[in-house]
């Protein structure tokens, strides 16, 4: 680890996504580690008061929806192109069973 107490105290508070701090590098400097355990221990740390945010039960939820839709249209999507081959595959043989002097020109 770096032992410039500064770039030390910026790796502590960087390294859990804290960021810069209000207090500054230079008050935890004298000792991150410290300063960054008293953080975490602190009563709500970590807490997120937005009431906008889902649940994980709700975050689950839509992800395993969003899954779901995906795979249904990707399934769709392979089903309408099997069906246009197959309705190709079949026009062009009509057309061959239609036109026999096509073949013939073919073979001449």
């Amino acid at each position: 680890m770096a032992s410039d107490p500064l770039a030390q105290a910026a790796l502590a508070l960087h390294r859990f996504g804290m960021g810069p701090h209000a207090r500054g590098m230079k008050s935890i400097a004298g000792d991150p580690r410290g300063a960054l355990l008293a953080e975490l221990d602190a009563p709500g740390a970590g807490r997120t008061s937005a009431s906008d945010l889902l649940t994980s039960a709700q975050a689950f939820r839509a992800v395993a929806e969003f899954n779901a839709e995906r795979q249904a249209r990707a399934k769709a999507q392979a089903s309408r192109q099997a069906a246009s081959r197959t309705s190709n595959a079949m026009a062009g043989e009509a057309a061959s069973a239609n036109n026999p002097r096509a073949e013939e020109g073919e073979r001449a």
